[in-house]
């Protein structure tokens, strides 16, 4: 008889069976984790479908789209509101030529009429016409005043003085501080 039909158990086939126990264990390990990987990636992919995801890149470019447009606003008010602070610096620091011209015409005699009236950077010119000399007189006495009393006057120069028939004409060049 042969060792095979033997139903002791014989050292060759207790070798073979462990090995095919732990085939069997390794199978099962393996379909178990196949079947955990499956089950996983199918729970990922039901996650990303029922999740916000999509609306939310939707709503991040409809943000994004926006907010260039807002740039573009916020630009040009920013543009705005720097010309307004320089344009309000250059108001504060010229000068007020309105009160200059105030003071040096308020005091002109009826018999005077202003025939040219020139402001630049630091002067002003006035040039004067009249028919009487003692009101022309009466102006320059008033000018005179003006210079000792007003700090902002530098000085005061009668740049020309003439006549044509009755009329007198002269210019007045009034340089400020």
């Amino acid at each position: 008889m042969t060792n095979d039909i033997n139903l002791l158990y014989s050292k060759r086939r207790g070798a073979l069976g462990a090995l095919t126990r732990k085939i069997k264990i390794i199978r099962f390990i393996a379909i178990s984790l196949l079947l955990v990987a499956g089950v996983m990636s199918v729970s990922v992919f039901l996650l990303v479908l029922a999740s916000p995801l999509p609306r939310l890149k939707q709503e991040e470019n409809t943000l994004l789209e926006s907010l260039s447009r807002q740039h573009e606003k916020i630009t040009k008010q920013t543009l705005i509101v720097n010309r307004l602070d320089e344009i309000s610096q250059i108001v504060t620091k010229r000068p007020k030529f309105r009160d200059f011209m105030l003071i040096f015409t308020k005091d002109i005699p009826k018999e005077l009429e202003i025939a040219s009236l020139e402001v630049e950077q630091k002067t002003l010119k006035i040039t004067l016409e009249t028919k009487s000399l003692p009101s022309l007189d009466t102006y320059i006495e008033t000018l005179k005043r003006i210079g000792k009393e007003d700090k902002r006057v530098a000085r005061i120069i009668m740049n020309s003085f003439g006549s044509s028939k009755n009329l007198y004409q002269a210019e007045f060049v009034i340089e400020f501080l």
